[in-house]
């Protein structure tokens, strides 16, 4: 995830000791019985170690991995979802007919928050980086409109949410912009909107 990535390229200040157990909250893998057999295969998030060949996890925190997904792709899901529940359901509270941005729309945080966003009936705004990311989007999620996909390079955005919602704003924005372009986001929010802040830099 973006974090880990951040963390190893020393972009996140951090001492060693924290280094050592910031990195690898996600796992996958296959769960062992307490008779030793192996079962079901799991994905999920561990507190800290999970660069190993094996960890204690809280089965709390694992979900059972579809059988079309393999334990590579399955390990790169759980931070971007539980940061999505994070933000959607414990810093704020969405709720249907609610409206939201969602910034970098195409990578993996945009993606589980597009997916919950349409999933709990909110209009859904978005930005992606290029009309590739556009048309897989519109591919991926036949509830988004194109006409509610802006461009995350620019500030440009900001008409688009204007107009598509008549100037009164989104009640969310989920940002991970800087500089001129959080500015605009803050301005895309309508009066008592919430900012969800997961941007690094």
């Amino acid at each position: 995830n973006f974090k880990d990535l951040m963390y190893a390229l020393g972009k996140l200040e951090t001492n060693r000791s924290e280094f050592e157990c910031a990195i690898g909250l996600e796992i996958s893998g296959i769960l062992i019985k307490e008779n030793g057999e192996a079962g079901e295969r799991v994905a999920g998030l561990v507190k800290e170690s999970g660069y190993a060949s094996y960890v204690n996890a809280n089965e709390a925190f694992l979900f059972k991995i579809p059988d079309d997904w393999s334990l590579e792709d399955a390990a790169t899901v759980p931070v971007a979802y539980y940061t999505v529940y994070y933000a959607f359901f414990i810093k704020s509270l969405v709720k249907s007919g609610q409206s939201i941005l969602i910034h970098s729309g195409a990578g993996g945080l945009g993606l589980a928050a597009i997916q919950v966003a349409l999933s709990y009936g909110l209009e859904v705004f978005a930005t992606v980086g290029d009309d590739e990311k556009k048309k897989f989007l519109l591919e991926k999620f036949s509830k988004l409109k194109a006409e509610n996909i802006g461009n995350s390079r620019d500030s440009s955005f900001e008409e688009m949410i204007m107009k598509q919602t008549n100037y009164r704003g989104v009640d969310f924005v989920l940002n991970s912009l800087i500089e001129e372009k959080f500015q605009a986001s803050l301005r895309c929010l309508a009066e008592g909107g919430i900012l969800l802040e997961v941007g690094k830099l």
